[in-house]
């Protein structure tokens, strides 16, 4: 579970320090531009490390420095704890003059305060106590995806977590039922959501059950899914309807926006329940979805995640906000385009007496 997350110098972040408190869920709420999406940004980053990306120029960019200050480092720190151990990942990235891509200035990993590996540009030390190896490695790459650690499962389980992140902006008419293979991974704009189903459901067959407990709570007449082979490794996916009458099966491509947006809400609630617990970021939770079904639909995925693994959200919408109690609701932030982003946890600085939360945000009541 994501404890603290801190960021400095990167995007509209300066200083910036978000602490969970053991939350398994939290709304992102602010004006445009306040830095909702470059939180999702930062998230992005760990995940992508965790996938096997390694080249720094390809995680960030110069333009990534918060207001192009690029002879100060760009500095991020993530602090989750599993399985009861607290897990300390800092990387530190600059640009020195002359350089077109950033480098690695340094980067550790620490389990209850004992290393795993430690950098200073490009040498990695790795192991600890006594015997220590130092390995050579260019600095225009993160270590964490090229190294190997010997006698500790505490480097795989940091991986596999970030690896298992979600950082979604969905884009539904992007959401094909047609896959070729399986994907470990979901993209941002889910566009390989079949394909991410389909690796799900063969890591884990037992998740159909999951997905379709879950969907029938949002659409009652949904009878069964049939993901079918299409091609050589293909598989196209179907959806049949059932009532007393009649029943009706269509391809996953022909329904709407906002069902679509169903379907890959069940899909994360399997992917946490039955082979996680994960981490979901989810940027503007309400797009797409009915304003009548918004409420239903935030609250129905925060209690999913209530037992385990976190979900962190964005919204504008008045709905989608009273979902969340005051304690799970941050404000996010800026005075202007040249001012860093600013945080409000709602637990700490409640709105003005008398107002719920949504009231006072849509209303410009609530002030840094």
């Amino acid at each position: 579970m994501l404890e603290r997350l801190y960021v400095n110098n990167f995007r509209t972040f300066q200083n910036f320090e978000l602490r969970t408190g053991g939350l398994h869920s939290a709304l992102f709420c602010g004006k445009n531009g306040a830095g909702k999406t470059a939180l999702g940004s930062v998230f992005a980053l760990f995940q992508q490390i965790g996938a096997g990306k390694s080249r720094v120029g390809e995680l960030v960019a110069p333009d990534d420095f918060w207001l192009r200050q690029t002879a100060l480092p760009m500095r991020f720190e993530l602090e989750v704890r599993l399985d009861g151990r607290l897990f300390a990942y800092t990387l530190v990235l600059e640009l020195p003059e002359r350089f077109r891509e950033l480098r690695v200035l340094e980067e550790s990993l620490t389990v209850d305060g004992t290393s795993v590996y430690r950098r200073r540009q490009g040498a990695v030390e790795v192991g600890k106590g006594t015997g220590p190896v130092t390995l050579t490695l260019d600095g225009h790459f993160v270590a964490l995806p090229l190294i190997q650690v010997a006698d500790t499962d505490d480097f795989e389980t940091w991986k596999t977590w970030l690896r298992r992140m979600l950082v979604l902006a969905p884009l539904p008419a992007s959401m094909s039922g047609i896959s070729s293979g399986e994907a470990s991974s979901l993209e941002w704009n889910a566009q390989n959501f079949s394909a991410w189903l389909t690796g799900l459901l063969a890591q884990d067959p037992g998740a159909i059950t999951t997905i379709l407990g879950a969907l029938q709570q949002m659409m009652p007449d949904l009878s069964t899914l049939r993901n079918l082979p299409a091609g050589r490794d293909g598989k196209s996916l179907f959806v049949i309807f059932k009532d007393d009458n009649a029943r009706f099966e269509v391809p996953f491509d022909a329904l709407s926006n906002g069902e679509k947006c169903m379907f890959l809400a069940s899909a994360i609630v399997a992917a946490n329940e039955n082979t996680g617990p994960i981490f979901v970021f989810w940027d503007e939770i309400d797009n797409y979805v009915s304003l009548d079904e918004v409420d239903f639909f935030v609250r129905f995925l925060r209690h999913a995640f209530h037992k385990g693994g976190q979900i962190f959200v964005t919204s504008h919408d008045a709905s989608a906000i009273r979902a969340f109690s005051r304690e799970n609701t941050f404000f996010v932030a800026r005075k202007s385009h040249m001012e860093p982003s600013m945080l409000r946890s709602f637990a700490d600085s409640p709105p003005p007496q008398g107002e719920d939360v949504a009231t006072a945000f849509l209303e410009g009541d609530l002030n840094l």
